[in-house]
């Protein structure tokens, strides 16, 4: 269909449905949504040991068909989402060859995990975990059970991948003592190492990061200056990693709190090291296997829809996604995924909450939703709203409300996070 005549075909569809509900004068942004919705509700149900069934499941089965990512959008340091992310990936591995995990985690935490979970043991990622307490952003029981258990389904020989900045530092100085040229270089790194791990021994034990709030840039500057590394090389990317994880963090430990535009620039440096990050561990996924990796991609909504997303306002890494699965001749399928938690009826989410009972799942198709947002006839639409209707595929609310486990975890100073981080 040429351009026009889309065009002329999209203004006909969006003035009859607008006519439908003129009414209503104006129609509610309920009215509107519970019309186009119509029979786009899914349960669905995600079975204890990472099984998914029911309408949702067939409905994801479907839009994932020929996907080369599939996008979860998620709320953090759940149990549920573990589960149906476990769940997700049988499915697509069975059905679509998907056989990588890329992680809102920092990237040598990913090739750390990877190495763990092909070492031979069951629980390899839980034991990283105790390991490096400090150095996982999602850090609950059910996280690194749920990597375990997907890299059991995966037959990649790396099939763990980390996009985020770094959150913490020892484990990646370890890395740089063994890498060091000369014994200057590692006398340096042994020495940072050292003061990091008195903060990240126990996790943030001391209430502040070690890597956002008390080393400073001079610190890995030096670290270049001492390694001289090869570009492209891993201790290159691994002084990178240290400087720019610092930087990402560093408005937020800064008193007083700087100009907005720190915090731009901060959140813009993060979302291009997600891309950079994937770009570099998809080419080489791709070298080793001889064909295009297909990835399930887990991270917080911020980062997973298309377009531009809240908070920092910067093009997403979920549109970076979708832009290159479509240069790659397919698509990817993003899923907005969230807990019915108490005060989910008082979100923006509301008008599909009364679609939902306690305890049940439901998968929202928000294809047919799409044209209405874009085009503004839904009335007062909240913008929060408007962004999740026209960056994501489907909306999945999960009736288990449990945060994630971090009891097996907990030591005699642990901290889930900084206070006020």
């Amino acid at each position: 269909m040429r351009n026009g005549s889309r065009g002329r075909w999209m203004r006909v569809l969006v003035a009859g449905v607008v006519g439908m509900h003129a009414a209503s004068s104006p129609a509610s942004a309920q009215a509107v949504l519970d019309s186009v919705l119509g029979g786009n509700v899914f349960p669905l149900r995600v079975e204890t040991g990472g099984q998914l069934s029911g309408p949702g499941a067939a409905w994801i089965e479907t839009a994932a068909k020929g996907a080369h990512f599939v996008a979860i959008g998620e709320n953090h340091n759940t149990r549920a989402i573990p589960e149906l992310t476990v769940g997700l990936f049988r499915m697509l591995h069975q059905r679509e060859g998907f056989d990588y995990l890329a992680l809102e985690e920092g990237p040598e935490i990913g090739r750390l995990l990877s190495r763990a979970v092909r070492g031979g043991e069951a629980d390899g990622a839980f034991r990283l975990g105790l390991r490096y307490p400090s150095a996982f952003h999602m850090y609950t029981e059910d996280e690194l059970r749920m990597i375990d258990r997907v890299a059991a389904i995966s037959t990649a020989p790396d099939p763990v991948w980390g996009l985020n900045q770094e959150f913490a530092a020892a484990h990646v100085l370890e890395r740089l003592i063994a890498l060091a040229p000369d014994e200057p270089a590692r006398t340096l790194a042994r020495e940072q190492h050292g003061h990091a791990l008195e903060h990240e021994g126990e996790r943030y034990a001391r209430n502040v990061s070690w890597l956002g709030g008390v080393a400073k840039p001079a610190g890995f500057q030096a670290l270049r200056e001492a390694f001289r590394p090869e570009p492209g090389s891993e201790a290159d990317a691994l002084i990178h990693q240290l400087a720019l994880s610092n930087q990402v963090w560093s408005p937020y430990n800064t008193q007083p709190s700087p100009h907005f535009t720190a915090f731009h620039q901060s959140g813009w440096l993060r979302e291009q090291n997600m891309k950079t990050l994937f770009a570099g561990a998809w080419r080489a996924a791709h070298a080793a296997a001889g064909r295009p990796p297909r990835v399930l991609v887990k991270s917080g909504h911020v980062h997973l829809g298309r377009g531009i997303g809240p908070n920092n306002e910067v093009f997403t890494l979920g549109n970076f996604l979708s832009e290159q699965a479509t240069f790659q001749g397919g698509h990817s399928l993003h899923l907005y995924v969230v807990l019915n938690w108490p005060d989910l009826p008082e979100s923006f989410l509301a008008p599909f909450v009364k679609h939902v009972t306690p305890g049940q799942d439901v998968l929202f198709d928000l294809r047919p939703l799409q044209p209405w947002a874009f085009h503004g006839q839904i009335p007062g639409l909240d913008a929060r709203l408007r962004r999740m209707l026209t960056g994501y595929d489907a909306l999945i609310i999960l009736g288990d409300t449990a945060r994630g486990s971090i009891e097996a975890l907990r030591t005699p100073r642990f901290r889930p996070y900084p206070d006020g981080g």
